[in-house]
């Protein structure tokens, strides 16, 4: 098999994205997602002209059998693991290969390691031009030798990989903090759309759904529990489809709550935001969305009873006056204060 390396080329993304559409109903309601990986998928980095893709699936038995007899009908070569546990690999083009793809379940470490290498060298040119002067020099001395020339890639993925692994997996969490009628909503959403707008991949997370059920436990009367199960799931599901930040809404009332969410998270770093407004403004927030009677009561009850134990707590990372300002201001103001972009760059 000759290697040939090729200079960046503007048109493999536009192929990638071709071509996971005509895949996709293939893998049917199991797919998460279908990534592009490999150097294809990283811009201006020199590669063998061949788009890598991977389909992060529920469960990677299900790729057996029907999935690949309809991939096959669409030219790929179905070769099971092919010495990677957990993978189902399949080639397309026979000798003049066009595309590969990698299937994984999404609990798979192996996802990970493919979207930390993939995102560590598009923020890292450095890192990126070394291994494109690399590649182009081994493919040079090994024109007719793919082990060659793969062996000679060897120690610097694997010492590439370790540092981009322990940096991805770094997962900041932004928690907004605060009793009810704060905003906190309000707060989440204006921050997912400035995470939109800079093309930060998020999983943002109202916590009240999480936990909302009328089967109560005696010893866990706003079902902690419960939510902290369902939101380790979605982190773990959406770390396979490429989040690099999480963002909740919700309340922590102690250090020891904030450290069950941290571990629910895989060890996330939690940077607590509360938000506060006057006591007028909430009240009238929450007698504007809630219908007089016993459970509006409670809550005035509780945000006052909610207040003291969060002073009292002193968890907080920043305090952020959520009334005087617009949604856009303060989610513009936390953003800031975060300080998000050094904490993922």
């Amino acid at each position: 098999m000759r290697v040939v390396v090729s200079p960046y080329d503007t048109e493999w993304p536009r192929l990638f994205r071709k071509e996971a559409l005509r895949i996709a109903p293939a893998f049917g309601p199991e797919l998460i997602t279908i990534h592009h990986i490999g150097s294809t998928s990283i811009p201006d980095l020199a590669a063998k002209p061949v788009i890598d893709m991977m389909p992060v699936v529920r469960r990677i038995e299900t790729v057996d059998g029907e999935t690949t007899r309809w991939l096959a009908r669409l030219g790929y070569e179905g070769l099971g693991e092919f010495g990677l546990p957990g993978r189902r690999y399949f080639r397309k083009g026979g000798a003049r290969r066009t595309h590969q793809l990698h299937a994984y379940a999404f609990d798979n470490p192996e996802t990970l390691r493919h979207l930390a290498f993939r995102d560590y060298l598009r923020v890292r040119p450095g890192v990126r031009d070394a291994y494109g002067a690399l590649k182009t020099g081994l493919a040079a001395s090994f024109s007719r030798d793919i082990e060659g020339y793969m062996d000679g890639k060897d120690h610097f993925i694997k010492e590439t990989e370790a540092l981009a692994l322990a940096w991805w997996r770094r997962l900041p969490c932004l928690f907004l903090n605060g009793t009810v009628g704060v905003g906190k909503t309000t707060t989440l959403e204006a921050v997912a759309a400035m995470l939109d707008a800079q093309n930060v991949p998020y999983l943002a997370v109202d916590l009240d759904g999480l936990g909302q059920t009328n089967q109560k436990s005696p010893h866990d009367p706003f079902s902690r529990g419960l939510s902290l199960a369902n939101l380790e799931a979605m982190v773990q599901r959406g770390r396979a489809l490429g989040i690099r930040v999480v963002v909740l809404a919700g309340v922590i009332e102690g250090a020891e709550e904030r450290e069950a969410f941290r571990a629910a998270m895989g060890g996330a770093e939690i940077f607590l935001v509360r938000l506060q407004a006057p006591d007028p403004v909430v009240e009238k927030r929450l007698r504007q969305r809630m219908v007089p009677g016993p459970a509006l009561d409670w809550h005035l009850e509780r945000r006052g009873e909610l207040h003291q134990i969060l002073e009292r707590a002193g968890l907080d990372d920043a305090v952020v006056d959520a009334a005087s300002k617009s949604p856009e201001l303060v989610a513009g103001e936390i953003l800031d204060r975060w300080n998000l972009s050094a904490i993922i760059d």
